[in-house]
């Protein structure tokens, strides 16, 4: 448990210091995911995750509408809802739903944690830096697998995924300085989600999990960045994953 909420506003978490960069991804307006082969796909937190809020570090299934929560881009924001969803694997496959294992200090969180694949997180990189000319990228957790040591892991017994919602579109800080997405009541569509930080393209994606084997195998990551830039475009965008 962390004692206080000075490891998320110093330098390291970027505290309040980027502004709107909707022009350096694509949106996404498609609805399917491109992770089927994580068996049950879901986004959101597992309960035991810890979120910033103004009287500390709150486990996420304590928290409850209208309590504040410390967001990457507007400081402390009022939570307008939260929903809690049972996650399991999908019908429509045989196979186990996973999750992701994440070690400490893997994506700026202070211990061990767990994420469900389609949840996006905002990551500091060296792909996205080379890439976009910007460090901060949204990715699926689930393009993660292999970069620095995340695996893959069999989704806890009856786990339940709890959604965040506030007025608009917010980064959180959870575990320490590891970056969450979540919804927010302006978006006009869940699924079309347009919002502050779009996703990348389809094709942007599969690079980014090309950079990534590249980081797991030990080699140069930056051999990845010398690929020249692939253009996007409307009807290649990654698409939104779904709770089943």
């Amino acid at each position: 448990m962390f004692t206080s909420l000075h490891t998320v506003t110093g330098s390291s978490a970027r505290y309040c210091t980027i502004q709107d960069r909707g022009d350096v991804w694509p949106s996404a307006a498609a609805t399917d995911h491109i992770l089927p082969d994580f068996g049950g796909l879901a986004e959101g937190l597992l309960a035991g995750r810890l979120v910033a809020t103004d009287s500390g570090w709150r486990k996420v299934e304590t928290l409850a509408p209208g309590d504040m929560v410390l967001t990457f881009d507007h400081g402390m924001r009022r939570l307008e809802s939260i929903d809690a969803t049972a996650v399991t694997p999908d019908p429509r496959q045989s196979s186990i739903a996973q999750a992701l294992h994440v070690p400490k200090g893997a994506i700026g969180n202070r211990r061990a944690i767990t994420l469900l694949p389609s949840q996006l997180v905002l990551l500091d990189c060296d792909f996205a830096q080379a890439r976009y000319g910007n460090p901060f990228l949204l990715v699926q957790a689930g393009l993660l697998d292999g970069y620095n040591e995340i695996v893959r892991a069999p989704l806890p017994a009856q786990a339940t995924s709890y959604m965040l919602t506030f007025a608009q579109e917010e980064i959180i800080h959870t575990d320490g300085s590891a970056l969450m997405s979540c919804y927010g009541l302006r978006t006009t569509s869940r699924l079309a989600r347009p919002g502050r930080y779009p996703r990348m393209t389809r094709a942007q994606a599969l690079e980014f999990r090309r950079w990534v084997k590249l980081q797991a195998r030990g080699q140069d990551p930056s051999l990845a960045a010398k690929i020249g830039r692939i253009p996007a475009r409307a009807s290649d965008m990654v698409p939104m994953a779904r709770l089943h």
